[in-house]
């Protein structure tokens, strides 16, 4: 079990220390690896985790900021690091023949955006606390239930904890939207002009237009004779 409180950045390094780099149970020491510290990643967190999968809670977590990681070998070490997307001014279109092929899914039919909390307690003592602010016909309610115990925590530091998981649980259930596509790299270079994590544009062969992020990269080998 890990409680933590302090930043984004530190809470990722301590699960790798403690569970990968310098574990309590030797045999599941990794050797030659190393967290890399992104101070910049500075968002405050209040957590209780309890043997949970390490690499699925990483995720969760940097899903829910829009956050991502990566493990890379550099020189026989391999390096953790947390890393962000930016903005691109790249479009990906037919019209501006860097986009051979599209597919574009939307399915709203998991969506929840809304999220009460149930903590410590029973019936009506029960401490329970909402997360998100959508009203009317665009709110998507669903309930967390995650009865961790309160004692020895102040009320402030408690329902912190309880809404960062409902920021985690909300980030699993929202709106699917993707936008596949084959595009044209020898103008736009993968690694140089965009990276994983990136927000590009793109528009299909309808007219469909969005801002998208790019969340995986699919190499090709085309062999001629």
């Amino acid at each position: 079990t890990i409680s933590f409180r302090g930043t984004f950045n530190d809470y990722i390094k301590k699960m790798i220390v403690d569970n990968i780099i310098s574990p309590t149970i030797p045999n599941r020491k990794i050797n030659n690896f190393q967290y890399i510290d992104s101070p910049e990643f500075n968002d405050p967190i209040i957590q209780t985790v309890t043997y949970d999968n390490l690499a699925e809670k990483i995720i969760s977590l940097c899903r829910s900021l829009l956050y991502g990681w990566k493990v890379y070998l550099d020189n026989g070490i391999f390096k953790v690091k947390l890393y962000k997307g930016v903005e691109r001014p790249i479009m990906f279109s037919v019209e501006n023949d860097n986009l051979f092929s599209s597919k574009y899914l939307q399915d709203a039919t998991e969506i929840k955006n809304t999220a009460l909390i149930g903590g410590d307690g029973e019936g009506a003592n029960r401490k329970t606390v909402w997360f998100g602010s959508s009203v009317g016909i665009d709110r998507y309610e669903m309930f967390i239930n995650n009865s961790e115990s309160s004692a020895g925590v102040e009320d402030v530091e408690y329902y912190t904890k309880l809404k960062s998981k409902g920021a985690e649980e909300i980030a699993k259930n929202g709106e699917v939207i993707s936008f596949e596509g084959e595009i044209d790299s020898l103008h736009n270079e993968y690694k140089k002009d965009f990276n994983l994590g990136d927000i590009i544009s793109i528009k299909n062969n309808i007219g469909i237009q969005t801002n998208a992020r790019i969340t995986e990269v699919i190499f090709g080998v085309i062999q001629r004779f």
